[in-house]
Parts: structure tokens; sequence; C-alpha cells
């Protein structure tokens, strides 16, 4: 794909008009990047939690205590309370309000 190409697809979307057709379908032509990036965000941020926390305890709780199939039930839980407590230091350092965007 040369550079040109690139650019016609873009006039082309400037060139549009939007308001004609199906509302929804215009919405959903707009909206799926957006849907991308932030499904994409979310997953990242739920692996996380899950690699760092919730697998680990999920393989030693059952073995190193009494808590057997409870002990998985456990790791999931001290997973959510740790991404909890993560998102609510993020949002109280207030790094996020010097982000540009």
């Amino acid at each position: 794909m040369t550079e040109s190409d690139s650019s016609s697809r873009t006039e082309a979307a400037f060139d549009k008009d939007w308001t004609k057709g199906s509302i929804l379908s215009n919405l959903l032509r707009l909206a799926w990047p957006m849907v991308v990036m932030e499904s994409l965000y979310v997953i990242s941020q739920v692996v996380d939690m899950i690699w760092v926390v919730q697998l680990p305890l999920a393989f030693f709780l059952p073995r190193i205590t009494t808590l057997g199939v409870y002990g998985l039930r456990w790791a999931i839980v001290a997973s959510t309370l740790s991404a909890a407590i993560a998102y609510i230091a993020y949002f109280k350092l207030g790094r996020w309000k010097a982000k540009r965007v």
C-alpha cells in the first residue's frame, strides 16, 4: 500500500456524509477503533493482575495451606483486591492528570 492509497482512504472518510444512512451503522464505523483500543487496554490490565497475583496464589494456596479448593477462590479475591488497591493508588497519585492526549 502506498502513501497515496492511505491518504485517499482518509480523505474518503472525511468526505463521507455521516448524516445519511443508518445511524447505527455510522456509529459503529466511527466507534470501532476506540472500542478495540479500550478492549486491548482492559485485557492488558486483567492479564497483569492474573499473572502477578492470581496464578501464583492459585498454585501455592492449596498446596501450602489447608484451604484446598477454596485457595483458588481466595486467589481470585486477592487478585481483585490487589487490582482495586493498584487503581486507587494510581488515581490518588494523580500522575494520570499530566498525560497529554
